[in-house]
């Protein structure tokens, strides 16, 4: 659950045990107040839904926009000949150059891609690279440092991650969640890239900074939490409007109760004052009488 969800569900709850000892100074009942808690705790349930929900479909969102460039890069890449390229070749091999330029261009027009490469599967269980440009990964605007240079073609990687995988046997792959490496921290889409009889000869991957993904996500729970911190308000807000309401209407019941019991007592005293009244005026009678 988002954090900030969290505490949006103690402060309601703080805010509402305010609100509770509030209503029964006022004289509402704890069936009442009861009920107030039995519906904040079906709106933060349909809150949380669409914070997760919303985060979900941003989540989706992404993912489709990245697999849908690495596709495109793929293609790009099959076009230009990868398949011609053999793992190993020497950095003056044509293709090679032309993709490692090709590479070089995708990065500067997509800056949100932090690196992009080629791989095929080796006989060590791992992968092997074949066509890597260097990268800017920290986006300095500079290549500093080893892990920045290109990587050469022949260089093996010993993992080899799922989404790779994926991209051998169904075309396309993406991680379910960050992965690091000795290069950072990265969100990888990848993508087979083809021979002309169609067979996957290399897969392409695309690394994304995972900060950027998650913040992607962050970004949607944070908005609807905020919306979430509304609706809870304006819930207590009405609440507190409608107990109010129901405390009134018992205090001018008791209100009328009371008035109708003081009239009755006041008739009761008012015929004893009478009786009182008859009984004094007979005495003297009987007494003259005698």
């Amino acid at each position: 659950m988002f954090i900030g969800f969290v505490w949006l569900v103690l402060c309601s709850i703080l805010a509402w045990a305010v609100c509770a000892r509030a209503w029964r100074s006022r004289g509402n009942t704890w069936a009442e107040i009861g009920v107030t808690l039995v519906g904040l705790t079906a709106i933060l349930c349909a809150c949380n839904w669409k914070v997760e929900t919303d985060a979900t479909r941003q989540r989706r969102l992404v993912q489709n926009s990245l697999l849908g460039y690495a596709r495109k890069m793929a293609q790009r890449t099959s076009f230009m000949g990868h398949y011609r390229l053999p793992t190993g070749a020497p950095a003056d091999n044509p293709v090679y150059q032309r993709l490692l330029e090709a590479q070089r261009r995708w990065l500067r027009s997509y800056p949100d891609a932090a690196s992009v490469y080629t791989v095929r599967p080796n006989d060590h269980g791992g992968l092997t690279f074949v066509v890597c440009a260097e990268a800017d990964l920290d986006q300095n605007g500079k290549i500093e440092g080893d892990r920045e240079l290109l990587v050469p073609n022949g260089e093996d990687y010993d993992d080899f991650s799922p989404e790779f995988r994926q991209a051998l046997k169904e075309g396309v792959g993406f991680s379910k969640e960050p992965s690091t490496d000795k290069w950072g921290t990265w969100i990888t889409a990848a993508a087979a890239v083809r021979d002309l009889q169609g067979h996957v000869d290399a897969i392409l991957g695309v690394d994304f900074p995972a900060e950027t993904w998650i913040a992607s996500q962050q970004g949607a729970r944070a908005a609807d939490t905020c919306a979430s911190v509304f609706f809870v308000l304006l819930y207590l807000v009405m609440c507190s409007g409608l107990l109010q309401h129901f405390s009134r209407r018992r205090i001018s019941s008791m209100a009328g109760q009371d008035a109708r019991t003081a009239l009755r007592i006041a008739d009761q005293t008012m015929e004893v004052a009478e009786l009182w009244a008859i009984e004094a005026e007979t005495e003297p009678s009987q007494t003259d009488a005698a």
